[in-house]
């Protein structure tokens, strides 16, 4: 009887529809957050990784190997199209010191 009234509970508590998590998920991204939430948590794994090696220096080197290195590269290619806006906003300028 009380397993009854525990599924009856669960069915009155309102549920998320798919159409407001897109929409946290959409504000999340939009604001860059989810970006770092993921590169936050790899580091934290590989961080854990690290720890469990057999020596520090392969700790050292499995962390920077690991997590340093490829977020490193990831977010130098996530940002080329930034610099290169920015490279050709500074070209299109007259130059102001003539």
């Amino acid at each position: 009887m009380a397993d009854m009234n525990c599924c009856n509970a669960m069915k009155s508590l309102p549920a998320m529809s798919s159409h407001r998590i897109s929409g946290i998920v959409a504000t999340l991204s939009v604001k860059g957050l989810s970006v770092y939430i993921v590169a936050i948590a790899w580091l934290y794994v590989i961080l854990m990784m690290a720890v469990t090696e057999a020596s520090v220096i392969a700790g050292i080197l499995s962390f920077l190997c690991y997590g340093v290195l490829p977020i490193g590269i990831l977010y130098y290619l996530a940002g080329s199209r930034r610099r290169r806006a920015r490279r050709q906003a500074r070209s299109a300028k007259p130059n102001e010191a003539d």
